[in-house]
C-alpha cells in the first residue's frame, strides 16, 4: 500500500527533485530575503499552492443555481488554472490597498512565467530559462536596485556574447522556433501569468 502511495505522490509532481536543484540554484545565485528567510525567486509546483482571500463570495450549484452570498475568509488554490504546470515566482511585496484581500500578508510570491509549451501543455521546469528569465528582469530595472544581484556573465562587452549562446540555446534546443518565451524578450516585455480565480468568485 505504501508503495502504491508514493507512485501517487511521484506522478501528481513529476519533477519534484529538478525543482528543487533549481530552487537551490536561484537561492544561490539571487539571494533570499533578509527579513522573512524567504527566497527572492523560485519554482512552485502550481497545484499545492493555496492562499487565503477575504472578500465577499456568490457560491452556486453544480447547475448554475445561485446558493448564497457571503463575506468571509476562504483558503483557495491560487493557480487553478494550472493543473499540471510549474511555475517561476518573484517574492515581492503586497500593496497595502491588497493587503486586507490577502488577510494582511505584507509579502507574497506572485507568478511570472508557467512552464507550458505553445499549446499550453506542461513543461518541466528548467534552469537555464529562469536564470535567463531573471536577469532579464533586472537588466531592465537596473542591477543597482537589487544588491544580491551580480551577473556572472558581465564582460567589457556586458555579457552579450554569452547572453546570446544562452538564448539560442534554450531556443533551439528546448522549446524550438517559436515559444512565447522568445517571443516576450524579443519584445522586451517580461513573461506574466494572469492568476484569475475560477468557481467561487467575489463579488
Amino acid at each position: 500500500m505504501d508503495n502504491e502511495l508514493n507512485i501517487i505522490n511521484e506522478r501528481s509532481e513529476p519533477h519534484k527533485s529538478l525543482r528543487e536543484f533549481i530552487n537551490g540554484q536561484l537561492i544561490n545565485h539571487f539571494g533570499i530575503d533578509t527579513i522573512s528567510g524567504l527566497p527572492i525567486w523560485r519554482v512552485s509546483w502550481a497545484p499545492s499552492q493555496f492562499e487565503k482571500r477575504f472578500g465577499t463570495w456568490e457560491d452556486y450549484s453544480e447547475n448554475q443555481i445561485f446558493l448564497r452570498r457571503v463575506t468571509e475568509v476562504r483558503e483557495m488554490k491560487k493557480y487553478p488554472h494550472l493543473r499540471e504546470h510549474y511555475v517561476l515566482e518573484r517574492l515581492v511585496l503586497v500593496p497595502l490597498e491588497q493587503q486586507m484581500e490577502l488577510c494582511g500578508a505584507k509579502i507574497s510570491f506572485e507568478p511570472i512565467h508557467p512552464f507550458w509549451d505553445n499549446n499550453t501543455a506542461p513543461l518541466p521546469p528548467n534552469w537555464e530559462v529562469c536564470k535567463l528569465i531573471v536577469d532579464t528582469i533586472y537588466f531592465r530595472i537596473g542591477k543597482g536596485s537589487n544588491p544580491v544581484y551580480n551577473d556572472p556573465d558581465a564582460d567589457g562587452n556586458n555579457g552579450l556574447e554569452a547572453k546570446k549562446q544562452r538564448v539560442q540555446k534554450i531556443l533551439d534546443g528546448l522549446y524550438g522556433n517559436e515559444t512565447m518565451v522568445g517571443d516576450g524578450l524579443d519584445k522586451g516585455n517580461a513573461v506574466f501569468l494572469d492568476s484569475t480565480k475560477q468557481g467561487s468568485k467575489p463579488n
